[in-house]
């Protein structure tokens, strides 16, 4: 089993601005920050001939190819994970707190 936090990042300003289809038309500047709160990912050896996908959806897929995710099918991709793996994504929120409602992953 892997698991891994990472500190949740969130933008303040010009989210979007980042990516290769703006920037390369009109510039681009984010400015953001890591907060307190964390996101964690777990990877699990599975049994099932499956790959099992949990974040802000569930998958389960046989093939790395037929992932929807793009983030998580191409990094699959180049770790060259051959074998079925159980991966999951999750924040630790009170369900009561805003900024739990607005954190999504990629």
């Amino acid at each position: 089993m892997f698991l891994s936090r990472s500190p949740l990042r969130i933008s303040l300003a010009g989210g979007g601005t980042d990516l290769p289809s703006y920037y390369k038309l009109k510039g681009g500047l984010v400015i953001s920050a890591a907060i307190n709160k964390y996101i964690y990912v777990t990877v699990n050896k599975t049994w099932k001939k499956n790959f099992l996908l949990k974040y802000s959806e569930i998958e389960k897929k046989k093939t790395i190819n037929s992932i929807k995710h793009n983030a998580i099918r191409e990094t699959l991709s180049f770790l060259k994970f051959l074998t079925t793996w159980k991966y999951q994504v999750f924040q630790m929120f009170q369900p009561e707190q805003d900024l739990a409602h607005r954190v999504h992953f990629w």
